[in-house]
């Protein structure tokens, strides 16, 4: 079975196609190239559904406390597309970042850094969760999951460049 990787890029190849200059001149051969891409879709989302049965957190604050050896953290709990996040507060082993999406996987917490961030949204003047969408020249081109607004981010840019070269 193929991994994550080969059917993503699988289908960034064929975005690839339609974006540049080898778009479907019919619906019909749209209809066609569509479903040809869509058992590897389909596969994709099998493979990451498991990230839909954890919670996703993002941190406000995280406090180390002494007594206990461990970190008290005030998170909020996305859910779903709904706007505002629920309450929550965790104990963790490891310190969190602050305004930063972790994903809980049991006692255990794994940064979604960079590649889904919390940043500030200029088009609708409130703060939003965004996705890496694509890198560009020496920015990170973001987007918002929730309205599709893009923002530009040269600090992640380069947080991906160093992930690239590890």
């Amino acid at each position: 079975m193929r991994g994550v990787d080969e059917l993503l890029q699988e289908i960034v190849t064929e975005r690839n196609r339609w974006a540049h200059g080898a778009k479907p001149s019919t619906g019909g051969e749209a209809l066609a190239r569509a479903a040809q891409l869509a058992p590897t879709v389909e596969q994709l989302l099998r493979k990451i559904s498991f990230l839909g049965s954890y919670r996703w957190l993002l941190v406000r604050d995280s406090r180390y406390e002494r007594l206990k050896s461990s970190f008290a953290v005030d998170a909020g709990v996305a859910m779903n597309d709904h706007p505002v996040f629920e309450s929550a507060r965790v104990e963790s082993r490891i310190p969190m970042a602050d305004s930063t999406f972790y994903v809980e996987l049991g006692d255990q917490y794994l940064t979604l850094a960079p590649f889904i961030v919390y940043r500030y949204c200029s088009h609708c003047h409130n703060s939003e969760m965004f996705y890496v969408d694509r890198l560009r020249d020496a920015d990170a081109v973001l987007k918002s999951f929730a309205r599709g607004h893009e923002r530009f981010d040269d600090e992640i840019f380069l947080e991906l460049n160093e992930l690239r070269s590890a």
